[in-house]
């Protein structure tokens, strides 16, 4: 049995530690867990704004990578959060989710790493995908239309490395767009 209450007190211990030594990267790390905490919690906003700070900490400190796990762990809690939203609402974060994951896409753009950009494809590709559900027919087409593109940039990348698990879930995301 987890106990968070200790672990999320013993993550803000480390976290003060961490500021004090000036180790940024454990700074952020440290926000980062500590999100990660309050997400399994269903601590929707707390976990949001510790990704937020981890996201900014590693900016600070030019860890691309770090800063694309923290933004895409915003889009994800983000599009977590809408489990008892009434539809305008999930609308409203599904949109939010998807500018954090265009922040995130634009960043792994410049490193090169084809995998992380195939997962950020597929990011966009279920946001849009779930979008699809909450929208009339005639901006239907056009969500599910860019849903597909993205599955399709993300099954391509895949493929070119050879990465089965993706290119599976891009097919079965393909499937889903086209039976909406």
């Amino acid at each position: 049995l987890i106990k968070y209450p200790l672990s999320i007190s013993q993550h803000i211990e480390a976290l003060k530690i961490m500021e004090e030594i000036h180790d940024y990267k454990g700074v952020a790390d440290s926000y980062f867990f500590i999100g990660v905490i309050f997400k399994s919690i269903n601590g929707y906003e707390k976990a949001i704004s510790y990704f937020e700070k981890s996201a900014a900490n590693y900016e600070m400190i030019k860890d691309t990578f770090g800063m694309n796990r923290a933004l895409n762990k915003i889009g994800h809690v983000t599009l977590d959060s809408k489990k008892n939203a009434n539809p305008k609402e999930c609308v409203r974060l599904t949109f939010k989710a998807i500018k954090v994951y265009e922040r995130t896409l634009d960043l792994i753009k410049r490193t090169k790493d084809k995998e992380r950009l195939a997962s950020n494809y597929v990011n966009l590709a279920n946001a849009y995908l779930g979008l699809g559900h909450f929208t009339f027919e005639d901006e239907r087409k056009r969500i599910l239309e860019k849903s597909l593109n993205y599955s399709q940039t993300s099954f391509n990348i895949a493929q070119s490395i050879d990465d089965g698990s993706l290119m599976c879930v891009n097919l079965l995301n393909m499937g889903e767009a086209n039976e909406i």
